[in-house]
């Protein structure tokens, strides 16, 4: 996928200018700005194309990144955007409808993009080995070789790969320390090379223009890598992690509080559709073996008043607390990557079992247990 970069300057707001005469491209283009700190779309805007080319001015005050949507027929295209305002953008090549990725898009303009698709050539160059390895396993396939020998082989020639861009970029960042375009390779790394890259920057790099977008790379690895350590943490017998959440009558609650019976975390929103629809099974089980086990809800990404409605709406019986958006570490402590999410502690602490999503054999297993 070509990465395109957009630049702004450090305080005053100025105007971001992207024009393109891409092959291929449809009748509409949007383009969809970020917010690093609210992790949302800050503005939106719409282009309509004439004859295969449009121009925006995007009054920008820091950088950000964005994804442009490409739209034809009823289908959409999306290719990532660094935005950095001050400066032209031109976006040339040809849409890759039908391929994958979007090689086949060129970037130009002032010197900072000239820079950064000299760094994507050199890029592309090791991500072209991709589509061959697809190429590769389907051949293996077809021979009837076995899954375990193709995902071995996968996962070592997909792993070869990775490396070798890992290399490539810390090989830019560290010959073009002073560049801003280096900088936006920074949140491209594996994220145990994150801090060291942006360490090889300079001062002027790092606190210039360029510095909410490091930040944001830094703070994203950061938040992976803790998430690893607590996927680590939450195998089968390991002690649970502590938490203290309040109830609907705002009284506190750690894990502690309901030592003595098995407790099963039940991390829930009322947006998430899986969640409602697997909480008269929950109910079932909650009736069925109350005695020995306590639920514990666990709302998440959801408002105050928003939890307090769907906790009154689906009559949930067990214990319901609430996880702030804000302040609270218990989803990243519990290694949480979807939900529903359920997770079975022991009368000592210790974790018996991690589902993520609705399944059956959950229950299955309950069963099991109580009925030992």
């Amino acid at each position: 996928m070509a990465v395109v970069a957009l630049h702004a300057a450090a305080n005053a707001q100025k105007v971001m200018r992207v024009t393109s005469d891409a092959a291929e491209t449809g009748d509409t283009v949007i383009i969809q700005t970020i917010d690093y700190q609210h992790n949302e779309f800050a503005r939106c805007d719409t282009v309509y194309v004439k004859d295969g080319q449009f121009a925006l001015d995007i009054p920008l005050d820091k950088a950000a990144e964005a994804i442009i949507c490409n739209i034809r027929n009823g289908g959409m295209l999306r290719v990532r955007l660094y935005l950095i305002p001050g400066e032209h953008l031109h976006i040339g090549g040809s849409w890759p409808w039908g391929q994958s990725g979007a090689t086949n898009l060129t970037i130009s303009g002032s010197s900072f993009y000239e820079q950064l698709h000299e760094f994507n050539n050199e890029v592309n160059e090791i991500m072209a080995g991709i589509n061959p390895l697809r190429n590769q396993l389907k051949a293996m396939q077809e021979a009837g070789i076995d899954r375990d020998s193709i995902t071995n082989y996968y996962n070592q020639a997909i792993g070869d790969i990775y490396r070798r861009l890992d290399q490539k970029r810390m090989e830019l960042i560290r010959t073009h320390p002073d560049s801003d375009a280096a900088a936006t390779l920074v949140g491209e790394l594996s994220q145990h090379l994150t801090h060291d890259a942006a360490a090889l920057l300079t001062e002027r790099v790092r606190k210039g223009r360029m510095s909410d977008m490091i930040d944001n790379a830094l703070a994203q690895a950061d938040s992976k890598l803790a998430a690893a350590q607590a996927e680590k943490r939450m195998s089968k017998g390991k002690p649970a992690p502590d938490f203290k959440l309040k109830d609907l009558n705002d009284k506190e609650h750690s894990l502690a509080s309901f030592r003595g019976k098995y407790v099963l975390l039940d991390f829930w929103g009322s947006w998430c559709i899986w969640c409602i629809k697997g909480f008269p099974q929950l109910k079932e089980y909650y009736q069925k073996y109350k005695d020995r086990m306590e639920v514990v809800g666990i709302d998440c990404n959801d408002t105050d008043q928003k939890w307090r409605d769907a906790v009154k709406q689906y009559e949930l019986p067990w214990t319901n607390l609430y996880n702030p958006k804000a302040g609270s570490s218990v989803t990243v402590d519990y290694a949480v990557r979807g939900f529903p999410t359920k997770v079975l502690i022991s009368p000592d602490g210790l974790i018996v079992r991690v589902v993520v999503g609705e399944d059956p054999s959950f229950f299955n297993f309950l069963d099991e247990l109580f009925q030992k």
